[in-house]
């Protein structure tokens, strides 16, 4: 299994998310390993290929460099969670199967399905928890476009129900949200978490 830790270091800021005109309070930084980018998957097919990370294993017919990319993201995201919540067990009892396509219309076929057997068309990515394993499924192409922070969000819920038994929904929901606001800034060179997501700030203009 390919180990994607490396000695350098990114700084976790967490953002105070409170309403854009209140101000914010001064990001709180603090050292966390960063992912480094993996070996190069392995292939399964013509198009499809496998990458194991030291907490999932990528599955998909994205481009080997955005599977790379996807699978620094979500071992970044672990340090995050591990960094902020120290007593937090991650380890995940059976194994996580993250499904990267490489596009819209390959994620098309995989979508979630009614009682009707319709396609859920706002689905923009889904997380199946089994007996046996999990699946996050995703459309990926390097760029996220709302489909990680479904999963972000969902991972949450998945680490935070094996190690509280029981939360109120406005916490769980608050919880899970909060941490799906994860992502990498380069200029920054941090992983961020807390700031409002922009499709939401209109929203908040409207409280």
């Amino acid at each position: 299994m390919t180990s994607l830790r490396r000695a350098a270091f990114i700084a976790a800021v967490l953002v105070a998310a409170g309403p854009p005109w209140c101000g914010a309070a001064p990001p709180v930084s603090a050292e966390v390993s960063q992912a480094a980018p993996p070996a190069p998957p392995l292939l399964l097919s013509r198009d499809w290929k496998r990458l194991p990370s030291t907490h999932f294993t990528i599955v998909g017919n994205s481009s080997a460099k955005d599977m790379a990319q996807l699978a620094v993201e979500l071992e970044t995201f672990v340090a995050i969670l591990q960094q902020m919540l120290p007593g937090l067990d991650l380890a995940s009892p059976v194994p996580t199967y993250v499904v990267a396509l490489k596009d819209r219309d390959a994620y098309n076929a995989f979508q979630v399905r009614n009682a009707r057997g319709k396609r859920e068309k706002l689905v923009a990515g889904y997380f199946s928890a089994g007996p046996d394993a999990v699946f996050m499924v995703m459309p990926w192409s390097g760029k996220d476009d709302g489909a990680l922070r479904v999963v972000l969000h969902e991972f949450t819920h998945f680490a935070s129900t094996r190690n509280v038994s029981v939360l109120p929904a406005w916490i769980s929901e608050g919880i899970a949200e909060f941490y799906s606001t994860f992502h990498i800034d380069e200029a920054r060179q941090a992983a961020v978490v807390g700031e409002p997501p922009r499709d939401r700030l209109p929203w908040l203009y409207l409280i």
